[in-house]
């Protein structure tokens, strides 16, 4: 047999290394694939765990959303059918009326609303929307809005400057605490500050749909 040239012994050796590069073990293919899907489990799971933290930071959030019972009412995102009242808030000043403004009981930050509520427009009525019958007070309703309310003034009104607060309870003269006056059906609560007086009116729920 003949001498091998040099150019022949490099092209043997470069066949030789082609094919150690081609010769795979199956060991290293089953290696590789233990490896992905490791890193598939890993990465479900990541994805998993945040998903979950999200959705509990979520459910967190919503719940924190609601603001603080006020007197044992509380403040809620949807009113539960129950029970459900109207009463009459009637408020006069030098002799002329001052409605009662909307949206009082409405927590827009918190996006909750309170079961005593006056809806828009307000047609001076105190909305009570409760799962269960309760008796909450005038002074609660005060509380709820954050504003005043005793026998020196009520809402921004006082009897400053030698004025005079009067309360009527279905067209009666209330002598009693004002903050004690209950939220019950269809009653009627009138506060006045003056002189100028007017006699109290009564309030005709069924024209309003009440």
């Amino acid at each position: 047999m003949g001498r091998e040239t040099r150019q022949a012994r490099r092209a043997r050796q470069r066949k030789q290394k082609q094919v150690q590069t081609q010769r795979v073990s199956p060991w290293a293919i089953v290696a590789g694939g233990a490896i992905v899907a490791i890193v598939i489990a890993v990465l479900a799971i990541s994805l998993f765990n945040h998903s979950s933290s999200n959705a509990q930071t979520s459910q967190t959030s919503s719940i924190q959303s609601h603001a603080a019972p006020i007197d044992g009412i509380k403040c809620e995102a949807a009113m539960t059918p129950g029970y459900h009242i109207h009463t009459a808030l009637e408020m006069y000043v030098d002799g002329k009326h001052v409605t009662l403004p909307p949206y009082v009981g409405f927590n827009i930050q918190q996006n909750c609303l309170y079961w005593l509520h006056v809806h828009e427009p307000s047609y001076d009525i105190i909305h009570l929307e409760s799962p269960g019958k309760i008796t909450p007070t005038l002074g609660t309703f005060f509380n709820i809005w954050h504003e005043p309310l005793s026998w020196s003034g009520f809402w921004k009104y006082t009897t400053a400057g030698g004025k005079q607060m009067k309360v009527y309870v279905d067209g009666k003269p209330y002598l009693g605490n004002p903050r004690s006056i209950t939220i019950t059906q269809h009653k009627v609560i009138t506060l006045e500050i003056g002189p100028p007086f007017v006699a109290p009116k009564p309030v005709d729920f069924t024209a309003l749909g009440l």
